[in-house]
């Protein structure tokens, strides 16, 4: 698959390497509280974050917005 830059010049687009979101980014992104995300993965209610350094770790985009449009879809059901 390939996309199109804002000047005009192909470049190829890789699906299958994730992108990888720090905390704030989930935070920013959900409107939860980081302690409120923490609970929520240990609840096995929010997708689970990835090991990327020693001490660091991130979220999957694809699977925050899973879980993004699986709350939507919950609402647009009632």
């Amino acid at each position: 698959m390939t996309t199109t830059d804002i000047q005009g010049s192909e470049s190829f687009f890789a699906p299958e390497f994730p992108v990888f979101l720090a905390a704030n980014e989930v935070v920013r992104r959900t409107s939860l509280s980081r302690t409120t995300i923490d609970r929520m993965v240990k609840e096995r209610e929010f997708p689970r974050p990835v090991p990327i350094g020693a001490t660091r770790k991130a979220w999957i985009e694809e699977e925050v917005t899973a879980w993004q449009m699986a709350i939507k879809a919950k609402r647009d059901e009632v």
